[in-house]
């Protein structure tokens, strides 16, 4: 065998197979930092509960962006606001979604979930 072993060292195989192992090795351990890095606990991903508000004048709905602008998910319940009213609010909050780079969910007639905390 040692001889056989010599003429492949001398032909090139040999660092070719040390080679391959090397690799292999290399591919086994990416593997597992991978998985690691899965179950990284350091990582907090707590749901937050949207806040929930009814508002009873446009103004109301400017504070209800500026929790918006904060990251945090809102409830908004417009059943208290006349049709005209209704309308202007939707379409100031659908604004002030779209410029954050969030989405809207109708939840009932007159209740949407505004998300801004898509994360």
């Amino acid at each position: 065998m040692g001889f056989f072993n010599g003429i492949l060292r001398g032909l090139g195989f040999e660092g070719q197979q040390k080679a391959d192992e090397s690799k292999q090795e290399k591919e086994q351990n990416s593997v597992f930092d991978v998985k690691s890095a899965e179950y990284d606990l350091t990582e907090k991903n707590e749901y937050q509960k949207p806040e929930e508000f009814v508002p009873k004048s446009e103004k109301e709905v400017q504070q209800i962006v500026d929790v918006l602008k904060l990251k945090r998910d809102v409830v908004v319940n417009f059943e208290n606001l006349e049709t005209r009213e209704y309308v202007r609010a939707l379409d100031f909050m659908s604004g002030a979604i779209y410029a954050l780079g969030g989405r809207i969910k109708k939840i009932s007639e007159k209740t949407y979930l505004f998300c801004v905390n898509l994360g």
